[in-house]
């Protein structure tokens, strides 16, 4: 009899507080209510190896938020195979994804901070009757996986997808940006070129040129569209288009930014399609990733 009058008390008393605006707080939603919840979690695990992230989440609802790359103790090519996304080479498809849903409005790709003012001044440089070396960069948002972007949602990493060409003393590092945000909401604008010397990467393909290939390509780069598109020509179809040109066609693999119809070819998947798809004669492939060259080299 006691413990019913004790509940029927505590259940008036949970009520009256209701009524007096004292209900729970709601869910928060900003920066400050998000923290680290762990640093060692396993996201992909293979025999003897496994992926390290930070995961992200609501201090007060405990739910997970996003989650970062760290690092890894895997030595192989990741998750994933570039039979997922197409056949080949120059197959293409669609594979890939991420980690909760973005905003529309946040921004996925910013102008850059070294714009290329003059891209025919920029390679004036190269001698057109010699060869060169012509080299594919991939800074994947997550090392080894196809997804889209990492970190937090409120400031996504996307990736960025880039090229070199050296020849002799001479190297010019670029890359192709919008000239202002772009995010899922408004996917389109202006484009740039960079010079993106000592850009950090995930994975390198080196590829040999003769002298036409080498002035398909310095044709092709000149050339750039006016455009930055997110989901038609962003920087992962500019380094595919550039691949092209110089005779080495690379798959062209979609993946989704979310929400909507957001949707293209990317860093991830592309650096996973670089690090399982053979190679021609000549080409050389770095899965260890670093910084890119750095411009040289004058005339």
């Amino acid at each position: 009899m006691k413990a019913r009058l004790l509940k029927f008390t505590l259940s008036i008393i949970s009520l009256m507080l209701v009524a007096q605006g004292c209900e729970k707080d709601p869910i928060p939603t900003t920066n400050s209510q998000i923290s680290v919840k762990e640093t060692r979690q396993p996201y992909r695990v293979e025999p003897g190896c496994q992926e390290i992230w930070n995961v992200y989440y609501n201090t007060l609802t405990g739910a997970v938020v996003s989650e970062e790359y760290q690092y890894t103790d895997c030595s192989g090519s990741g998750s994933g195979g570039i039979n997922d996304s197409g056949s080949g080479a120059s197959g293409s498809g669609s594979h890939g994804g991420s980690i909760g849903t973005l905003a529309p409005n946040v921004i996925l790709a910013a102008p850059p901070t070294n714009q290329i003012a003059n891209i025919s001044d920029h390679l004036k440089c190269y001698d057109r009757t010699q060869g060169a070396t012509f080299s594919v960069y991939a800074a994947q948002p997550r090392p080894g996986t196809r997804q889209t972007w990492s970190g937090n949602m409120l400031s996504p990493n996307v990736g960025h997808t880039f090229v070199s060409i050296t020849q002799g003393g001479i190297t010019r590092v670029m890359g192709f940006y919008p000239a202002l945000g772009i995010s899922p909401l408004n996917p389109s604008g202006p484009s740039v070129l960079s010079d993106d010397s000592d850009h950090d990467y995930s994975v390198r393909i080196n590829f040999t040129l003769t002298p036409s290939q080498l002035a398909n390509l310095l044709a092709y780069i000149s050339a750039y569209p006016g455009a930055y598109d997110l989901n038609n020509y962003n920087c992962t179809d500019f380094g595919i288009g550039a691949s092209g040109a110089a005779g080495f066609p690379l798959p062209a693999t979609d993946g989704s930014w979310g929400p909507g119809p957001n949707h293209g070819r990317n860093p991830g998947g592309l650096g996973q399609d670089m690090r399982l798809m053979p190679l021609p004669s000549g080409a050389s492939r770095d899965l260890q990733g670093g910084q890119a060259d750095s411009f040289n080299g004058g005339c």
